[in-house]
């Protein structure tokens, strides 16, 4: 998505298993886009993993303190993003059984 008030519109559209976002972004920034998730009953439990230039420990902290899954600064290794990717699904999976 472009923005972040197109991703939000579109995971009550179409609810998403996992979403990856960044922390800057027209519109809605990422930590927004979180805390309207997490808020909400509806997506609350939907992983969110934020995938972003920005490494900072006060940025990965707010994330986290938000209910951010995972937060992984880029350049990413492929592997270790599906991995994690992986896990959070998993986390998840268990949390609604």
């Amino acid at each position: 998505m472009p923005n972040g008030d197109e991703a939000l519109a579109h995971v009550y559209r179409d609810t998403p298993d996992l979403i990856l976002t960044d922390l800057h972004m027209p519109g809605l920034d990422g930590l927004e886009l979180l805390h309207r998730l997490r808020t909400d009953l509806a997506t609350s439990r939907i992983p969110v993993l934020f995938l972003t230039v920005i490494d900072s420990t006060a940025s990965e902290a707010a994330a986290l303190d938000q209910g951010a899954d995972d937060y992984i600064t880029k350049p990413v290794d492929r592997a270790l993003l599906i991995s994690r990717i992986r896990r959070a699904l998993f986390r998840h999976q268990l949390q609604t059984m």
